[in-house]
């Protein structure tokens, strides 16, 4: 395929599907998946790369890497022009369709693109990984079918799993699963009359459910160590492009679980609370720097302080 030859294949994915939406890709000298004029964000896929790298400690052409809602493909496609194993998977043909353009252009026969439900996706019929990729896809989902996923997750990932993910602000929903209970905030992805269709017709929102569950960082934190993941960071550097408070990049490591042999009998581990609570014990008092700067005590303390200098 030459350049002309991609520039009409690009055309006419545009005229069937639309323009690209989201991953911004230069293809060759002046020919993007996007436009020259749109700057072209690698900072999450950096990220990711680095990510992988430094966790499992092996060159990027030596892993096999899974990409859940892989999009248009930026990062399987990243990782696949490092030399990586990728099995992308994604639901919307169109997303498909852009991503199978660049994997032929750049001739990556190392990078396998399937188009379906990440719902459906499993170890006995994708294997194991050494790195999955669970990147934007989560929060996307509804209670029950993000419990599923994050288990199925756990069988397929041989070393790490990477999540960017929103989170609930607030736990005001409660979902059971397995007697455990989840908290976290709905939230709304179409209205219950779209078809299904012009759900589709969506590239940022779910497949079919209207709603989906936004789980609260102590209940995403919780539920990772409960399908089995030995423990669980959060990436700041690189630093990545979005810059939000309810969006975090989550490293998951699946290792073997280590216990403390100074109380071998003390139980079972800690769990995140959904909320943090002040511990004093009785007789102790605040220091007064610290009660200064707690937002739910500033202003009774500030108030309470004037009243004792004024007498």
């Amino acid at each position: 395929m030459d350049v002309d030859e991609l520039t009409r294949r690009r055309q006419g994915i545009i005229d069937r599907h639309g323009p690209w939406v989201a991953h911004n890709i230069e293809l060759a000298s002046g020919v993007y998946t996007i436009d020259r004029t749109r700057a072209i964000r690698v900072a999450r896929r950096t990220r990711m790369l680095q990510v992988a790298t430094d966790v499992t400690g092996r060159p990027l052409d030596a892993l096999r890497v899974l990409d859940l809602g892989s999009h248009e493909g930026q990062f399987a496609i990243e990782f696949a022009r490092h030399g990586a194993d990728v099995v992308a998977v994604e639901v919307r043909a169109a997303h498909v369709e852009k991503a199978r353009l660049v994997r032929d252009w750049f001739q990556l026969d190392n990078l396998e693109l399937v188009q379906d439900d990440v719902r459906n996706v499993s170890a006995d019929r994708h294997g194991s990984f050494d790195v999955v990729l669970c990147l934007g896809v989560l929060y996307h989902l509804g209670a029950d079918d993000g419990v599923a996923l994050l288990r199925r997750v756990f069988q397929m990932c041989r070393h790490v799993a990477i999540l960017d993910t929103s989170v609930g602000p607030a736990g005001r929903v409660q979902h059971r699963a397995g007697g455990i209970a989840y908290r976290g905030a709905l939230y709304r992805e179409h209205c219950e009359e779209a078809s299904a269709k012009e759900r589709e017709a969506v590239p940022g929102a779910s497949i079919d459910n209207p709603l989906s569950f936004w789980f609260t960082r102590p209940s995403l934190l919780n539920l990772l160590a409960d399908v089995g993941f030995s423990s669980v960071y959060q990436s700041l550097n690189p630093p990545a492009a979005v810059h939000l408070r309810d969006r975090l990049t989550l490293v998951a490591i699946r290792g073997r679980q280590v216990e403390a042999l100074a109380l071998p009998d003390a139980g079972a581990r800690d769990r995140w609370p959904e909320r943090a609570r002040l511990v004093r014990t009785p007789g102790q008092r605040w220091p007064r720097q610290f009660l200064l700067r707690h937002p739910r005590l500033e202003g009774w303390v500030r108030r309470r302080w004037r009243r004792l200098k004024s007498r």
